[in-house]
């Protein structure tokens, strides 16, 4: 083939390579036009780009314990997107789908086992993920972590509960925390 031909010189008449013939004249790259990305039964309409979504919380600096349990004041820590929020305490779901949540606590009690449970629910309380862990008489230190994958519908909530009375555990932002982000 000749060189000029790839290049588009001579104004494309009569020089001619097999690139040329099989794919029609060679243009410069700033005069090829772009294509549409979008598909024929989109025409005209513009899809939406879906935003990640996700919520990360850390503990605030008090603990409430009643009817057994010991509750986790949580704050934003991060969030992206509008499928989740925290409201009351807890995250709340406002888009059905698939989620990952993950959550670890960093006990520091001297009682034999200690654990927490994530669950969700809106009116019923369905355990979704627990942890427990058996702690050391000596330097009671050991974190609970725990993570998986759930369907989640809209109005659905997420709590991480321990389920012990007044426990003990770190409330610093790098060994106690849950979080939860939507599934693309």
């Amino acid at each position: 083939g000749s060189p000029q031909g790839a290049r588009g010189g001579g104004g494309g008449q009569g020089v001619t390579d097999d690139a040329t013939a099989a794919h029609g004249p060679v243009l410069p790259a700033l005069m090829v036009p772009v294509r549409s990305r979008r598909s024929p039964a989109g025409e005209g309409k513009r899809s939406k780009k879906k935003t990640q979504s996700y919520i990360h919380l850390k503990p605030g600096p008090v603990l409430d314990s009643k009817d057994d349990e010991t509750r986790i004041q949580w704050q934003l820590g991060l969030k992206k997107g509008d499928a989740l929020s925290l409201r009351e305490n807890a995250i709340h779901v406002h888009e059905r789908g698939s989620y990952f949540i993950y959550s670890q606590v960093l006990f520091s009690d001297p009682t034999f086992v200690m654990g927490h449970i994530v669950r969700r629910g809106a009116h019923s309380k369905v355990a979704l993920f627990r942890c427990m862990q058996n702690m050391p008489e000596k330097e009671p230190n050991n974190s609970c972590y725990t993570a998986g994958m759930a369907e989640l519908n809209k109005g659905d909530v997420v709590e991480l509960v321990i389920p012990r009375e007044d426990s003990a555990l770190s409330l610093e932002a790098d060994s106690t925390f849950i979080g939860v982000m939507k599934l693309m």
